[in-house]
């Protein structure tokens, strides 16, 4: 009677054992499910991050393809207290991504490529950086809104500082 006793004692306490095995495992696989949902959720905001990117490249695209082979006559005035009477008439060519302004090539200047930004989902916004070839870097902006040109060009000759806006 004894052994039979100690036989169900232990047959007892393995069915506790049974319960906080299964009690683990309950806890674990909640965990994972948890865990799994949280991936599902994260994967589902890379999907849409990823959809915007796409979209925002896209419409910088369309941008570069809305300025190439366009040519826009510009009036550059000096912003300069002391440069009253230096404004001048330039055209400024986007050709094949890249971009040059007549007066800068007489002074010697290159065409440069140019970057694309969109603000607002309707401002097509271009910068770029030319040389001369010497010391002369002349920095340029614009922003283009509804057929509409404005922006600032920045030209550096001979560490003096020459500030138009177009």
């Amino acid at each position: 009677a004894g052994d039979k006793k100690g036989l169900h004692q232990k047959g007892e306490s393995g069915g506790r054992e049974m319960k906080k095995i299964g009690g683990v495992i309950l806890g674990i696989s909640v965990l994972f499910l948890f865990s799994l949902g949280a991936l599902a959720a994260e994967n589902g905001a890379d999907d849409e991050r990823a959809k915007a990117l796409e979209k925002r490249r896209k419409m910088i695209e369309t941008a570069k393809d809305e300025l190439n082979d366009t040519i826009w006559e510009i009036d550059v005035r000096q912003m300069g207290a002391g440069d009253k009477g230096k404004d001048f008439t330039d055209t400024l060519r986007f050709k094949d991504g890249t971009i040059e302004s007549d007066k800068l090539i007489s002074e010697g200047f290159s065409p440069s490529n140019f970057s694309v930004r969109i603000k607002n989902d309707d401002v097509i916004i271009w910068e770029t950086m030319q040389r001369d070839g010497e010391e002369g870097v002349a920095f340029w902006r614009g922003e283009l809104e509804e057929e509409v040109m404005r922006g600032v060009l920045s030209w550096h000759i001979d560490k003096k500082k020459i500030t138009p806006s177009i």
